[in-house]
């Protein structure tokens, strides 16, 4: 069984060195799909570090 490390939309926007605002953009265009969405009032959402480590590679 795997460990899976999550970061949030502030830790994504601080390793990829952009905002919080572009995150969530590339949320919305499709070009960063969250593993999760936590179901509070503020649905925030989880990246997994492989997957960031992607979107970074690929900027």
């Amino acid at each position: 069984m795997s460990n899976l490390e999550l970061l949030t939309t502030s830790e994504v926007a601080r390793s990829l060195g952009i905002t919080r605002q572009a995150v969530l953009a590339r949320v919305a265009s499709g070009s960063l799909v969250p593993t999760m969405k936590l179901p509070t009032s503020t649905g925030a959402y989880l990246f997994s570090v492989d997957d960031v480590a992607d979107a970074a590679a690929c900027a």
